[in-house]
């Protein structure tokens, strides 16, 4: 046991058992991270705790090999319920999608025009599809949606006045807001209204020569009650461009193409596109199912502007994402899509009693009297939906009290960890976003957790 920092073993010490076991790993590598660790190590002796010796070669063993040998993003069974999950990479991507994207070793023709050999534009691979599903008359890709509303400010609005109501005055994840967004762009913010109440007169009032745009932000992440009013998006629209200004509509999520509304509370894009907003801005890993990316579609030459500006380089997502992006987007113009992120917020009680007789099915006849099927909520995630707090079924283990322990078991299992929630001292496995095709893999999970 390791007392106090004399007891720490020097790193030529750790390097004689590390060495031999990684012998095609560069010997310097191995000795920055023993000597973070022991760094991070001494702080913890320090502070009063004790710390195993072998465990300390067994966490360097594990470290060499995870950060040499293995991807630190790993894939996680998802038993939180929360769909768009911020920590567990939100949109889910299908394994068809990700094989697809296997094609892509070796060159690609990203920004390269195969027929004539001219210089291609990388904005055309993902163009026509947006543009038919959000009904625009063009569209660009960026890495983010917080990207997407920082280029459009940027472009449209650089030291000039935006106008924006006090009850859009947003927090989004991170804990980065839109005023700063809007500061960091340059434009300067004017508020309108107040928190609850802003009216149409508000716009007129503050509208001046200064003004560049008027900006409009979703309210995808809360929702404000009571004694309330906000002007008709149409009305606000034609005071924009009865003054010669654009309007830029910041709407997170939205529902993509001409699906079924799956969620309650969201926006379809195309609607918004054709009330004649110059600029609409939302993410490509929320209600879209797709991979990290902003989207900005809307009015043509407003657009361009976008483009040309130089924010635009620094901002514009790779050939995987693209790649991605485009193979997520083709599922909506199928008849039958396979996006998981639609497959699992349609999912009825009768699918999660269904997926729950599956994960028994693989499953010793013993072990079914340790699983119990409970109802639960679950939230969309991601700032999507806020009241929709969606019904759904967890797996629970009532002969079983150590809620904490199960947590950290399942959490720390090698290879692929589930990750479940407590609720009331009870460990809960939600069923919401675990696929079908998990239903095995699950099992052996709960199999060796109980078995040991």
């Amino acid at each position: 046991m390791i007392k106090s920092v004399s007891d720490i073993p020097s790193v030529h010490r750790i390097k004689e058992y590390l060495l031999p076991l990684f012998n095609k790993i560069d010997e310097g590598f191995i000795s920055f991270l023993v000597q973070a660790k022991l760094e991070a190590l001494r702080k913890k002796i320090q502070s009063g705790q004790n710390y195993s010796k072998d465990k300390l070669f067994q966490d360097l063993k594990h470290d060499v090999m995870l950060y040499s040998s293995q991807l630190s993003i790993r894939k996680v069974i998802n038993g939180t319920g929360v769909i768009l999950h911020t920590g567990l990479g939100r949109a889910p991507l299908s394994k068809d999608l990700l094989q697809q994207l296997g094609n892509l070793s070796g060159y690609v023709q990203l920004e390269f025009n195969i027929e004539d050999g001219s210089r291609g534009e990388r904005n055309d691979h993902n163009r026509k599809l947006l543009n038919y599903l959000c009904q625009s008359e063009d569209s660009i890709v960026v890495n983010n949606n917080a990207a997407a509303v920082l280029l459009s400010l940027s472009a449209l609005s650089d030291k000039k006045e935006v106008l924006v109501s006090r009850g859009q005055l947003v927090e989004i994840g991170g804990s980065f807001r839109i005023p700063d967004v809007m500061a960091q762009s340059g434009a300067i913010m004017v508020e309108v209204g107040s928190t609850n109440r802003t009216h149409l007169r508000d716009y007129e009032q503050a509208i001046s020569p200064r003004t560049a745009a008027l900006f409009i932000a979703h309210s995808s992440n809360y929702r404000i009650r009571g004694f309330t009013a906000f002007p008709k998006l149409k009305d606000i629209i034609n005071l924009a461009h009865a003054k010669g200004i654009p309007l830029i509509y910041d709407l997170g999520s939205g529902i993509l193409g001409n699906k079924d509304n799956i969620l309650e509370g969201e926006h379809r894009i195309s609607d918004i596109v054709k009330s004649a907003c110059d600029i609409v801005t939302f993410s490509g890993d929320k209600l879209l199912g797709g991979p990290q990316t902003g989207i900005l579609c809307g009015k043509k030459e407003f657009i361009k502007k976008c483009h040309k500006h130089p924010l635009y380089r620094a901002l514009r997502p790779d050939k995987l994402i693209l790649a991605a992006l485009q193979l997520s987007l083709q599922e909506y113009v199928k008849k039958d899509s396979n996006l998981p992120t639609h497959r699992y917020l349609q999912r009825t009680e009768e699918d999660l009693q269904n997926l729950f007789r599956k994960i028994l099915s693989f499953l010793p006849e013993n072990f079914h009297s340790q699983l119990e099927l409970r109802s639960s909520f679950t939230e969309s995630g991601s700032g999507t939906a806020p009241d929709s707090e969606r019904p759904s079924l967890a797996i629970t283990f009532p002969n079983n009290n150590n809620a904490k322990k199960l947590s950290n078991t399942f959490r720390s299992l090698e290879i692929i960890p589930v990750i479940g929630y407590i609720n009331k001292e009870i460990y809960m496995i939600d069923l919401a976003a675990i696929d079908e095709n998990e239903a095995e893999l699950l099992a052996k999970k709960i199999e060796w957790v109980f078995a040991e």
